[in-house]
Parts: C-alpha cells; sequence; structure tokens
C-alpha cells in the first residue's frame, strides 16, 4: 500500500497548496501529515518484526576466514582470504578454515570437515593423489572447499577456484537475490491496483462533468484550482487509508502469538498467509520427523534364519559385534558427561544384555554421553559401552589405520592389532547393499566360521529388508584376518589413494538395526495436515525402504496404501496407488511425463536424494502448480529454502539455513507447522473481513459524500478531517480486532486455497463492500444529516433556495429543508449571519454524519465477524454445534432450541478486542466532537444526544438485515444473493 499511500500523500499536498482555499486547505494539509504519519507506523510495524532476520550474506562471511598463509616467490606470506588468486599455494594446519576452493597436493594425516557443504558429519581424511573421473566432485578428497574446516593434520593446496566461482558462493548466489512477492503481497498489490483503477476512472469523471456542465451552467461554483482540488479529494477518499496500518498491527500480533506460544518465529511478515496456502510440504526426515536420537534395537546374526532367534545368541557372535562396534567407530565419549536414560528394550537387546532383564521392562541407567562422528557411530558405541566398557577393547587391541565412513564407498574400516592373540583384523561396517556381496563366509549361530551360500545371503538380504521396511537403519559387519607372515608387527598400513590391505574376502558377523524414534506428535502433526488438504512428501538420504518405512510411521504414507515406483507408470493415474517412492537414481533421469505421474499421487517419499535434487523436486512441483514449503537446517538446503514459496528452517541447523529461511522453528518442533498454517489461513480470513469492513465506511461511504456535493452541489456531509478519523482511527481499531477473530468452523479441515482463483478482493466482496453494507452506511448517515438540518430551527427562516444575501431580519439558527440543500452551489461562502449559520449547520451536520458511520461500523464489526449467522449452529445443529457443543452419543443435542442458543452464544461470545475497538470508536467520537479546539480548526461540532440514540438504531437496523443476508445465503445458496456471497 505504501506506493498508493505516497501517490495520495502527493495529490494531498497538492491540494492544499497550491489549488486548496481555506477552510478546505486546512484540512488536507492534516490529511497529508496523518498519511505520512500511518506510512510510517506501518513500515515501522514491518521493520520490528523483520530486524530479527541477519542478511544472508552475513551468514557466509562467518564461514570465509579473514587471513590465510600462502607460499609465494619461494617465501611464506600471510595475506587476506580476497586477495589469493588461482594457482596460490595455500597452507593448512588444523583448526584453519579453508580460504578457498584448494586442490591438494601434499597432505600428513589431514582431515576436513565438509559438512556444510555436504551434509556428511563425519570428517573425510584428504589425499594429494588423482581419484577416478567417476567420483562426485563434491565428494573428492583431494578437493578442498572454502568454508571447510580442516580438524586433524595438515597439508598444501593449490587454489582452483575464487571468488564466485567457488562452490560455497555459488550457494550463496542460488539462495540471495531478492525475494519473491509472497502470495499476501501479490493480493495486496491487487487490491491497490483495483482501488486505484476506481479512483482514477472517479477523478476523470469529475473532471469531465466540471469541463462540460459545471463551468458553464455554474460558473461560481467552482473555479479550476477548486476542481482540481475537489478532484484529488474524491481519488484520496477512495483509499483505505487505515487498512495499511490495520494489516500490519494485525500480522505483528500473530507473529509474536506463534513466536511466545508454538516457538515458531517469523521473519517475513507476510509468509504467514503463504504458509496458509501451502499445499506440498517438502520435510527432511532425520530431525525434522525424527527425533535425531539413534539407538540399537536389534541385532540380526546367523542364529536369525529359520526361526533361531528365539535362542540367545552364541557369546562368539555378541563378541565379535561388539568389538567391530567399539574399535570401526569414530565417535567418543565426553568426559565427565553422563545421562540418566530410561525406556523400553527390545527382544534382542534383552537377551543379549548381561542379566536379566524382563522383556519390554522399563529401564534406568546412566549412560556415559557420546559425541562425535555421526550419529550411527555414536549409536552402535552407546550400546556397546552399556555392555562391556569400551576402554577394555581399545587396551585389548592395537588399532592400526582407520578408513573413515564415505559416502560413495558407503563402508568404514579399521586395522587392529590383539595383544594377546597377535593376530591382526580387519573391521568392516557399512551398508549391507555395499558389503554382503564382498563376503565369502559368515559366523553361523555356534559362533564358527563357514563358508558363504547364495541361499544365506539371499535369506539373510531378505531380514534385512524386512527390519529396514520396519523403518530401521541396516548396518552390516564384517571381519578377516590379515596373514602374520605378510602383515608383519612392522608392516605400515596407509589408506590413501587406495588401502595397500584387502577389504574383501571378509567373514559377515552380524547386522546391527538402529532406530530413529519419530518425533512426539509428528504422526498427528502429519495427519492434520494431510486432512488439510496438504501433501507431506518425505525428502531423505535414507534408502527408500526405511524412508518408507518411516513414512508409514508418521502417516505420511498410509498404512495400507501399496507404494508405486517408476517402473509402475501407467498410462492411466486411477490405476496407480496413492504413495509413491522416488529414488535420486531415478530423478536424474525423469521426464516431464514421469513428475506428473509422481505428483498425481498424494503421499510422496523421495529417498537416496542429494540437496541439488531436493531443490528440483521443489522446482518440478511448483511448476505444477503446488504452493511449497521446504524444511532444511544445512547449508546444501538452503537453495531449496530460499526457492520455496515458504521455506522453514530448524533452530538447531545453520546460521545459512536460518538466515535464507523465511520461517525458523525455535524449538526444531514439526508440529508448531500445523499452528503456522492454522494461522495462515485464518490470516487470509480475517483479512478479507477487514477489508470489507473497512472499505465499507472507510472507502465508498466516504466518497458518496464528496461526489454528492460535487455534483448536486449540497453542502458536503462529510468533511475531509472526519475521514481521516474514520480511516486513521476508527476503522484500524476495528481492522485490528478483526484480525484477532478466532477460526470460523473447521478451518484446517477445508483444502488449501487455490491462489488462481481465490482471491483477496474478488467481485463478490466488490459488491458487498461498495454496494451492500456501505450504501446501508450511508442511508442512515444521510437521514440523519438531513433530519438534523431540517430540525435545527425554522425551516421558513431562509427562503427557499437559499440566498447569497442576509436581510437581518431572520432568526437563526434555521431550519434547511432536502430542496435547499441541494443545489446550494455556494453554501457558506457568504461573510454575514447566514454565512455563518450555514457554517454552524455543516460542521455539526458532518459530525453527526460521522459518529452515524462509526456507531453503524460498531452494528458492522459484530456482523463480519462471522460470515455464518449468528445461532446458525444452534439452530439447525450443524456440524460445528456436534463438535462443540453438548451432543449426545448419536449426535443430536435434545435440549430446546433455547438452551443451544445460549451455549452457541457462550461458546462465541464477543472478543475483548472487538470491546475495545467499540470502546475507542466511542472515544475518538466524542474527543474530536467535544473538544473546542477541534471544533474551531477542525470543523467539528457537538451532536446532540438524540442523534447518538438514533445512529444506535440504524446500527441495530443494519446489523439486522446483514442477519437476513446471510440466513439467505445459507438457506438459498442458489438464489442471486448466495451466488454473490463474499
Amino acid at each position: 500500500f505504501a506506493p498508493l499511500l505516497w501517490v495520495a500523500t502527493f495529490l494531498v499536498f497538492l491540494s492544499w497548496q497550491p489549488f486548496g482555499t481555506p477552510p478546505t486547505n486546512l484540512y488536507n494539509l492534516i490529511l497529508a501529515i496523518v498519511l505520512i504519519f500511518v506510512i510510517v507506523i506501518s513500515s515501522m510495524f514491518t521493520f520490528y518484526q523483520e530486524m530479527q532476520a541477519t542478511k544472508i550474506l552475513k551468514g557466509f562471511a562467518g564461514m570465509v576466514p579473514d587471513k590465510c598463509v600462502v607460499i609465494r616467490d619461494g617465501a611464506f606470506k600471510e595475506i587476506t582470504a580476497s586477495a589469493l588468486v588461482v594457482g596460490d599455494i595455500v597452507v593448512l594446519e588444523t583448526g584453519s578454515r579453508v580460504p578457498s576452493d584448494i586442490r591438494v597436493i601434499s597432505c600428513n594425516g589431514m582431515k576436513v570437515d565438509k559438512s556444510m557443504l555436504t551434509g556428511e558429519s563425519e570428517p573425510m581424511r584428504a589425499t594429494s593423489e588423482p581419484l577416478a573421473n567417476t567420483v562426485p566432485y563434491l565428494e573428492a578428497s583431494n578437493v578442498l572447499f572454502m568454508g571447510s574446516n580442516i580438524v586433524e593434520g595438515s597439508g598444501q593446496g593449490v587454489v582452483v577456484a575464487t571468488g564466485v566461482d567457488n562452490q560455497l558462493a555459488k550457494i550463496a548466489m542460488a539462495s540471495s537475490g531478492p525475494d519473491s512477492l509472497t502470495s499476501l503481497q501479490v493480493e495486496v498489490n491487487r487490491l491497490v491496483a483495483i482501488i486505484a483503477t476506481f479512483a482514477l476512472l472517479t477523478g476523470i469523471s469529475v473532471v469531465l462533468v466540471w469541463a462540460f456542465n459545471l463551468r458553464t451552467e455554474h460558473a461560481g461554483f467552482m473555479t479550476l484550482s477548486s476542481m482540481i482540488a475537489n478532484a484529488i479529494g474524491v481519488i484520496v477518499a477512495y483509499v483505505p487509508e487505515g487498512l495499511p496500518l490495520a494489516l500490519s498491527m494485525g500480522l505483528t500480533i500473530i507473529a509474536k502469538r506463534l513466536c511466545s506460544k508454538y516457538f515458531v518465529l517469523v521473519k517475513r511478515l507476510g509468509c504467514i498467509e503463504t504458509l496458509g496456502s501451502m499445499s506440498l510440504l517438502a520435510s527432511d526426515k532425520t530431525g525434522t520427523l525424527t527425533q535425531n536420537l539413534m539407538s540399537v534395537t536389534a541385532v540380526l546374526t546367523a542364529a536369525d534364519l529359520n526361526g533361531e532367534q528365539i535362542e540367545p545368541l552364541s557369546q562368539e557372535v555378541l563378541d565379535f559385534t561388539r568389538r567391530i562396534g567399539a574399535l570401526c567407530n569414530q565417535a567418543s565419549f565426553a568426559k565427565d558427561k553422563k545421562v540418566v536414560s530410561e525406556g523400553h528394550v527390545s527382544q534382542a537387546l534383552t537377551e543379549t544384555a548381561p542379566g536379566d532383564v524382563e522383556l519390554g521392562a522399563l529401564l534406568k541407567k546412566v549412560e556415559r554421553v557420546s559425541v562425535g562422528s555421526n550419529s550411527t557411530d555414536r549409536a552402535v558405541l552407546s550400546w556397546v559401552d552399556n555392555a562391556v566398557p569400551v576402554e577394555a577393547y581399545h587396551q585389548a587391541y592395537t588399532v592400526k589405520a582407520l578408513i573413515p565412513f564415505s559416502s560413495a564407498t558407503k563402508v568404514a574400516g579399521t586395522v587392529v592389532f590383539h595383544t594377546a592373540s597377535q593376530q591382526t583384523f580387519v573391521f568392516v561396517k557399512g551398508a549391507t547393499e555395499y558389503l554382503l556381496p564382498t563376503c565369502t563366509s559368515y559366523v553361523d549361530a555356534s559362533g564358527a566360521t563357514v563358508p558363504m551360500t547364495e541361499t544365506f545371503r539371499t535369506s539373510m538380504q531378505a531380514l534385512i529388508n524386512v527390519e529396514a521396511s520396519k523403518g530401521r537403519r541396516m548396518i552390516c559387519t564384517a571381519q578377516s584376518i590379515l596373514p602374520s607372515d605378510r602383515y608383519t608387527s612392522s608392516f605400515t598400513y596407509t589408506t590413501v589413494p587406495e588401502p595397500n590391505f584387502p577389504m574383501t574376502d571378509l567373514t559377515f558377523v552380524s547386522c546391527v538395526a538402529v532406530s530413529d524414534p519419530p518425533r512426539v506428535g509428528v504422526r498427528q502433526a502429519v495427519t492434520d495436515l494431510r486432512a488439510a488438504g496438504i501433501v507431506v512428501a518425505m525428502v531423505t538420504g535414507d534408502a527408500a525402504p526405511t524412508a518408507i518405512a518411516i513414512a508409514r510411521q508418521v502417516n505420511i504414507v498410509s498404512e495400507d496404501s501399496s507404494v508405486d515406483t517408476l517402473a509402475n507408470m501407467t498410462s492411466s493415474l486411477a490405476e496407480s496407488s496413492a504413495a509413491i517412492a522416488v529414488t535420486g537414481k531415478d530423478i536424474e533421469t525423469i521426464t516431464p511425463e514421469q513428475w506428473d505421474f509422481i505428483f498425481a499421487h498424494k503421499e510422496l517419499v523421495f529417498a537416496r536424494t542429494t540437496p541439488e535434487q531436493k531443490l528440483q523436486i521443489v522446482k518440478e512441483s511448483q511448476e505444477r502448480g503446488h504452493r511449497v514449503g521446504v524444511t532444511g537446517d544445512g547449508v546444501n538446503d538452503s537453495p531449496a529454502l530460499k526457492h520455496a514459496d515458504v521455506g522453514i528452517a530448524m533452530n538447531s541447523g545453520s546460521d545459512v539455513a536460518r538466515d535464507v529461511a523465511a520461517i525458523v522453528l525455535l524449538k526444531d518442533d514439526f508440529t508448531a507447522i500445523v499452528h503456522g498454517v492454522r494461522e495462515g489461513r485464518l490470516i487470509f480470513e480475517n483479512l478479507r473481513k477487514v477489508i470489507a469492513y473497512q472499505i465499507s465506511a472507510g472507502s465508498w461511504a466516504e466518497v458518496l459524500p464528496v461526489l454528492a456535493t460535487f455534483f448536486i452541489g449540497m453542502p458536503q456531509p462529510l468533511s475531509s478531517f472526519l475521514m481521516i478519523m474514520i480511516c486513521c482511527l476508527s476503522d484500524v481499531y476495528g481492522g485490528v480486532a478483526l484480525m484477532n477473530e478466532p477460526a470460523e468452523g473447521v478451518i484446517m479441515q477445508k483444502p488449501p486455497r487455490d491462489v488462481k482463483t481465490s482471491r483477496l478482493f474478488d467481485l463478490n466482496l466488490v459488491c458487498y463492500a461498495y454496494f451492500f453494507y456501505a450504501n446501508l452506511l450511508s442511508v442512515g448517515a444521510f437521514y440523519n444529516y438531513f433530519h438534523y438540518m431540517a430540525s435545527r430551527g425554522d425551516t421558513r427562516a431562509v427562503p427557499s433556495p437559499v440566498p447569497a444575501d442576509d436581510d437581518g431580519t431572520r432568526v437563526f439558527p434555521a431550519g434547511y429543508r432536502l430542496s435547499q440543500l441541494i443545489f446550494a452551489w455556494n453554501w457558506g461562502l457568504n461573510e454575514n449571519d447566514l454565512g455563518a449559520d450555514e457554517v454552524a449547520a455543516a460542521n455539526v451536520g458532518s459530525s453527526l454524519f460521522y459518529v452515524t458511520i462509526v456507531v453503524g461500523q460498531m452494528g458492522h464489526l459484530l456482523s463480519i465477524r462471522r460470515k455464518t449467522p449468528y445461532f446458525y449452529d444452534a439452530i439447525m445443529q450443524t456440524e460445528e454445534s456436534k463438535r462443540t457443543l453438548h451432543s449426545t452419543a448419536n449426535g443430536v443435542d435434545n435440549r430446546n432450541v433455547l438452551m443451544r442458543m445460549y451455549d452457541e452464544l457462550r461458546c462465541s461470545a464477543v472478543q475483548w478486542p472487538v470491546l475495545a475497538a467499540w470502546c475507542g470508536t466511542i472515544l475518538t467520537a466524542n474527543f474530536f466532537n467535544y473538544i473546542p479546539v477541534f471544533q474551531q480548526y477542525c470543523g467539528t461540532g457537538v451532536v446532540p444526544g438524540k442523534y447518538w440514540g438514533m445512529a444506535v438504531g440504524w446500527a441495530v437496523l443494519w446489523f439486522a438485515v446483514a442477519e437476513i443476508r446471510k440466513w439467505i445465503v445459507v438457506l438459498y445458496p442458489e438464489s442471486f444473493i448466495g451466488r454473490h456471497a463474499w
């Protein structure tokens, strides 16, 4: 609204000087000042809320070191990172931050943390050796990226990219740029365009009437400068100046409520409504839908085949699994940190835990806190330590080499030397689909090593798939013994570029199942979102079976839904199921027709996806008409967060994700999104009420008095000053009250708003605001105005038409008949007693007109807060009444209608903001009409008491008429009134 208000302010200044004449020019000056005040206040409300967000580039700037050490001309030099050029040799040490994209040329045990780009929480071992072309660039161990951290070792590298060519800079560019308009901004801009068009057309018509009629027929009535001032007055009268103020205040109040009550930080006010119109939510799994608290829930071994899982695990198999879990692990325990945990244990863990523990019993124990590495390593380490102290394994075994987990190989390995047996072991763990095929033997139920068979391999894989389908992450463990004649105690083990020891011909030991339970309340939240017509899509890096299982647990995929794949794509979408699972490999080759097939489903799971593919999912869904919300927490999520219609960041995520997102969940609580959607939908519904409410009095009811003065020459019934008071005070009270109204009916059981067809300001709303309630208000105001003008004195004291002179014999105050007021072209312009009486009459009449309008708006506020009639639910016994009132078991309330009406009245009682708005309206009216200084300089007057009563009578009458209209709408929806209801 700001541009329109600035234009209106400029026009008002013109109507003050040079085109205005006293006293109108004084009113216009006041109006211009008030308009500037409204603009400033609205901007301050918006700034107050949005200043909580920092600039997006600030988050990236924190990742770039100020200085670094380079080798130039054979000498070490310290320079600023911005001075780096391609070809510089950079020296890196433990704790330093990589200043640019670098190709490693030498390293000494160097590990780098690339999690801010790749999402991998485990540091990667750097190498200077060349790698195969098939290795993804971001996962290459011989390339370091700007913003990465050196966590161990040292090395040197040559700069290969600087400035905008860095990978981090590319993400920054994809995440920066101007914010796209929110759906609320689009709707408000459309409203401004419509109002501006109405105002411009009316202004042009005023100029044409003056040029072809008034200028010739009533030459003394309006000069050129007066015509320009009046035309500007008509245009400005159209502008509901209080609407932006009510909108900003209302949005700020709701944003503060979301933050204080649900811990949802809204950085861009308009995004609250966008959240309400969201039709698809692309959500992360780990940490968003799940608790990110991994725990071991089962151990699968050869004993689990053929029904043998009833027997306890052999001590050999159990010890093998524990020592692999302890030694092939990069997690560790925090010093002096312990936690008391409690929970139910699974059958497998109960049977393998020391001592007798009843199945499903609630355990309470003191656990050490595991830290570092990834959540899977920490879960396995804690599970081992609960049975045997991890230090015992480290005392018995010496680690010779360690291969960190790689997202490319999906395995991790370690070489250890057992002092007691003088044997060297290779322990390996990783993804089953990568590790199980490399095993040539397995440990059977008795602990003996036997040759691998295809029958065992197939059966074990099937059992693993069953466990994975329950939402468990499956970690395969295997081992081998190195021959002592070749791998002596003096042998030097290396792991880069390739390990110099065998990682094949392994013996399968077990498969550890790790679970990350869903967050409390997530299933209900997803159910609520789906009931609201929102498609909730899971986008995760986990395998498809695990992703589908978790999706079923949280109701993203229904329990009875079969899951489609792209391989099942048919020509008829009706033959497909409601759910579909798509993998990252699928996305690389998907055609537009296949994307159509995917988004025809209502239950979506995207597995093994990369951040780039997440962004592609967002774009493809938007192209198919979805309003997309995205949750994310990492730097690599920022492009998707930025491109989404509403980005939702977790507070525990990176600074960059929080910077680029429009909404931040301060407690990482997925259920808070439901409250945000509810508030967003409520904002749209309430904003339509605010527009209808404010335009009725603050636009059309103000335009009519100006047009009456212009076209039929009567005294202006409503002064410019009092127009300001309606728009900027009285209507603002009601607007803020309406923005705080609770939802009507079951707002979360309706489909999302179609932003192309469901508009904020449509034809039905225009008809209601301009042609229904505004005209009702005007009828009452004009009647009171004419009644007062006729009853203020003897109507025979002044002849008709009203003369310009005063013969000195007339008694004032005089009464003026309707015929004397219409076409009174020169009202109040004569400097005599008659002219003074005309001015006094006009002042009180204008105040009376104003009082009738604002009191009528009090009734309007009571009516418009509900789109259905009062007592409709109680009389008709609707679903809403069954939900909130005293229904019997069969859903019928057998009490009499009066009792039901009393209950509904109690449940839908007037909110305190409505009462505050009424009080503010009455106080404002009395303040400006009864204080002498305003009477003298602003042209107001004391309103006789009976006209207050008449104003209340009109308010009650128009409230009743509005309620009758609503009854017609609900009872006869196909009638003319019903079809044009807003």
